[in-house]
Order: structure tokens, then sequence, then C-alpha cells
């Protein structure tokens, strides 16, 4: 095969890669209470159970979306009791967020998850040697540099 077919296939396999974790990203699961909460809300409670009091400025800047993105999800998991609100010591304009104990048990059986599903992908991916997983993360890492340029025209 030429060397342009296969970046093609390459590229191919990338892109069903993306197509198959948006799928998966957007598939709800409950987390050990009876909420259904997408990928996006469960990391956006893992960042406040990592970053005790942080605020909704500190992760839209974190994740690039809009505050007021942020700040409609978060309105979701308060409603959904997973959060809290509370003011900012420093700033009485500003809120900070707390996860509730109903968020602690998404937080934990959240990195519980996580850590079952990486140890899967780590048996899945046992057949590669360390070489060709780094080649692996220099490839992607082009194609990431590749598409931040492209998205900055």
């Amino acid at each position: 095969m030429d060397r342009n077919a296969l970046l093609e296939r390459l590229f191919d396999v990338f892109l069903a890669s993306v197509r198959y974790s948006k799928r998966y990203d957007s598939s709800p699961r409950s987390y050990g209470t009876p909420d259904v909460l997408y990928s996006e809300e469960c990391h956006t409670l893992e960042m406040i159970g990592k970053n005790d009091q942080i605020s909704i400025t500190e992760i839209a800047r974190r994740v690039g979306k809009t505050k007021s993105a942020i700040s409609q999800m978060v309105d979701r998991l308060i409603k959904k009791g997973l959060l809290e609100k509370q003011p900012h010591p420093e700033n009485e304009r500003g809120v900070l967020l707390k996860l509730t104990p109903k968020g602690e048990i998404v937080f934990a059986y959240h990195a519980q998850y996580d850590r079952d599903q990486f140890d899967k992908l780590c048996e899945q991916l046992d057949g590669f040697s360390n070489r060709e997983l780094c080649t692996y993360m220099e490839i992607q890492k082009e194609i990431i540099r590749w598409l931040k340029d492209k998205g900055n025209r």
C-alpha cells in the first residue's frame, strides 16, 4: 500500500475513533444513584470533587466552554441534588461549587468506574509494545496539532 493510501486509512480510523468516542460520551449512565448523567456532567462533578470549591469561571476556562454553558450544566446538577453553590469568600458576586453527599457518591462511583474501564483497556492493549504505544501517541499528537491549527484559521 502506498503512503498516501496508508495515511488515508489512518485518518479514517481516527475519524471512526472520534465517532465512537462521541457516541460513548453521549450515552447517559447512572453512577451509584438513580440519576442519569452524561459524561460531560460526570466529568464536571469529577473536576469539582478534585478541586474543592471551584468556580464556574474556572471550570469554563479549564474545559474551554462558555460560562453560560457551564452555568446551565451546574443548574441541572443542582436540581439533581449533586451540587451546591456557596458564596465566594473573597468576591461577593462570585460563587463556589461543592459536591453534596449525593454528589460525593457519584464522584466515588465514577472514579471506580474509570479505574475499571482503564484496566479493561490496558488488557485490550496488552499485545502492543511500549514502543508501539509511544509511536501511536506521537501520531495522535500530530493529528491533534493539525486539528488545532486547522481550527485557528
